[in-house]
């Protein structure tokens, strides 16, 4: 926060409680994107959609460059250093915007859908936009300024939404998906120009931006080999089985990334410059890293499992008919979806390490796993491919643990614990669910399922110490800013001292 006192747990409390709301308003944005325009359009026309995203969409992973991060994890950044990162953000997405373009009738031949030139054709101007408000970004996650930038975020995807479904409505067409893309970029960027304030000046050579190439370079090589173990899937479904095919996968893992991104992008956005700021201090480090992945996997395991029990249920009715196909898929993806979240904490201890380069040797090592999983399971047609994510996603977890221990310092043990406790719990009171779902037929069991999903949770709540415990890092953070003015030692960070963030000239 610009100019201002204060400390940096208090900060990051009040941070968190802000994005965890600003996520919440936009989960229900992206579900409702989700049930409205699958009522609209057909399996089709969303698995068009997935089959240009899976290949162009390793072109964001350039356009920032791991900018972002290392922008957010420098100890101190200069104007000038700020104004030639945002030149070169921008310069990256308009060349890959060019690319794209170029490589539209490339991809169109691989899928063999002419139909995909001029979608990729479209997308290709969200390289432009993306590119240019990169580093304003970076900068409100800098300055703690959750707010604001949840506010341009929030606005841009009803922009896109609104957009989308007026189009979806008067054509039925997949064009409306791809324009919601495209719309939401757009005014994204004219919003975070407007809050930021600020015009880049001329790019400068020098000015110490070899650290920040350093360690975005590897980065982006990580994320790229990440990027490709989770989009496999879909690129091995659309080009053996088809578009339809690909949207009832696609809709299925929607509904389960929608959440995940909505809850896992704040928790990064907030834990990533609270834990740079720790790095040099291990207990309050280790404290903080343990508390944020218990907030960040409470929700999301309980919220998914719970999910997956109701499915049968829940996603005709979200869906409508004739998307029935996409529930077993959308319950195995539950799992991975839950193992993915915990990998995310092993994410915030690479960058706010610097360890980019340990986290490409580790990524070179174990992300491979992931895509033999999936090439496996595809023998076995879409529900195979689901099953060899996720089992290729559980695999990868407790290695990423043992690497950051070793190589880190990290307390991946603790972590380990701190994972496998909420996929228990959670996990026993989905099967509950589950079997009063089965055992008592018609409304009533659908009822009874959330029921014996609490009752579960509940007993383990009395009776288990440690989950209690986990559930009280969340409670913490909920009442967080109404307690900021305690005394330091009760924040999840352990204390610090105050800070302030500027721009150094």
């Amino acid at each position: 926060m610009t100019g201002a006192r204060r400390t940096l747990s208090g900060a990051a409390a009040s941070g968190a409680k802000v994005s965890m709301i600003a996520q919440l308003v936009r989960v229900l944005i992206q579900a409702a994107s989700v049930v409205i325009l699958s009522r609209i359009l057909g399996a089709s026309d969303f698995g068009l959609l997935a089959m240009a995203v899976a290949i162009v969409g390793v072109g964001e992973l350039f356009r920032d460059f791991g900018l972002t991060q290392a922008a957010v994890q420098a100890p101190t950044l200069s104007t000038q250093q700020r104004t030639n990162l945002f030149w070169l953000n921008g310069g990256i997405g308009i060349t890959l915007a060019l690319v794209t373009f170029a490589a539209s009738w490339p991809i169109a031949f691989f899928y063999g859908d002419d139909r995909l030139i001029t979608i990729t054709q479209a997308l290709a101007l969200t390289f432009v936009a993306n590119g240019l408000s990169t580093q304003y970004r970076a900068s409100l996650m800098r300055q703690l300024r959750f707010g604001w930038l949840s506010v341009s975020e929030i606005v841009a995807q009803i922009s896109g939404l609104a957009v989308a479904i007026v189009m979806a409505t008067a054509t039925g067409s997949y064009w409306a998906l791809v324009l919601q893309q495209v719309v939401a970029a757009t005014v994204s960027l004219l919003l975070l120009i407007w809050v930021g304030r600020w015009l880049p000046g001329r790019f400068r050579r020098g000015h110490g931006m070899k650290q920040f190439l350093s360690f975005g370079g590897y980065l982006v090589a990580a994320q790229m080999i990440t990027y490709a173990s989770r989009n496999v899937d879909s690129i091995i479904i659309g080009a053996r089985l088809g578009p339809t095919d690909l949207g009832f996968y696609n809709r299925a893992f929607q509904l389960l990334l929608v959440p995940l991104n909505q809850i896992n992008a704040p928790a990064t956005r907030v834990a990533l410059p609270v834990l740079s700021k720790l790095q040099d201090e291990r207990e309050r480090f280790d404290r903080y890293v343990l508390a944020a992945q218990s907030i960040l996997l409470q929700p999301v395991v309980a919220g998914f499992a719970l999910a997956a029990a109701i499915a049968p249920f829940a996603i005709p009715l979200l869906l409508g008919p004739g998307w029935e196909e996409s529930v077993p898929l959308f319950q195995i993806l539950a799992i991975g979806g839950c193992f993915q979240a915990a990998g995310s904490a092993t994410y915030w201890v690479f960058l706010a390490r610097g360890a980019t380069k340990s986290q490409l040797l580790w990524a070179v090592t174990v992300r491979p796993i992931v895509i033999v999983a999936v090439l496996l399971g595809s023998v076995w047609g879409v529900t195979g491919v689901a099953i060899g994510f996720t089992i290729g996603t559980a695999i990868v977890w407790p290695i990423g643990l043992w690497w950051i221990t070793r190589h880190l310092g990290a307390p991946g043990w603790a972590m380990l614990a701190n994972g496998l406790r909420p996929f228990g719990v959670y996990g026993v009171a989905a099967s509950a669910a589950s079997a009063a779902s089965l055992m008592i037929a018609g409304p009533w069991g659908t009822l009874l399922s959330p029921i014996a999903f609490l009752a579960v949770t509940g007993a383990a709540l009395l009776s288990w110490p440690a989950f209690r415990g986990d559930l009280g890092a969340l409670r913490h953070l909920l009442r967080g800013s109404r307690t900021k003015r305690r005394r330091a030692d009760d924040s999840p960070t352990g204390g610090v001292p105050p800070t302030d963030e500027t721009y150094d000239d």
